[in-house]
């Protein structure tokens, strides 16, 4: 994983091994537009190929209703996949979502909500 955004080929719909206890943002964008974003943080537990296995489930669909994982699980094989990893270390979990809010008031996306605001 480098330090910068990366699209990860397959998409939202592959199982990406390389991100496997990685700290970072994630972005899904789906015909030229970022969509929605997220970050996850909880390394120890899978990081961010954690979230991305959470999307693909069967069984967490139902549970799962958060607008940007039906958006994801609707257009799991169009939608882009894009990360980008956080180095581990102390404070970096506010970091992340201090990086993670800022970039939705930035590109205008509401939490919870898809798409750019108008």
């Amino acid at each position: 994983m480098a330090s910068r955004m990366e699209k990860l080929p397959g998409g939202f719909g592959a199982v990406h091994d390389s991100v496997h206890g990685v700290s970072g943002l994630w972005r899904a964008d789906l015909n030229g537009k970022m969509m929605t974003m997220g970050y996850a943080t909880d390394f120890s537990r899978g990081g961010l190929s954690k979230i991305l296995q959470t999307f693909r489930s069967n069984i967490l669909q139902k549970a799962n209703s958060h607008k940007a994982a039906v958006f994801i699980r609707e257009n799991i094989n169009e939608a882009e996949l894009y990360v980008i990893e956080v180095t581990r270390g102390a404070g970096n979990e506010l970091i992340i979502r201090d990086i993670c809010r800022e970039l939705r008031k930035r590109y205008g996306l509401k939490i919870g909500k898809l798409g750019i605001s108008k």
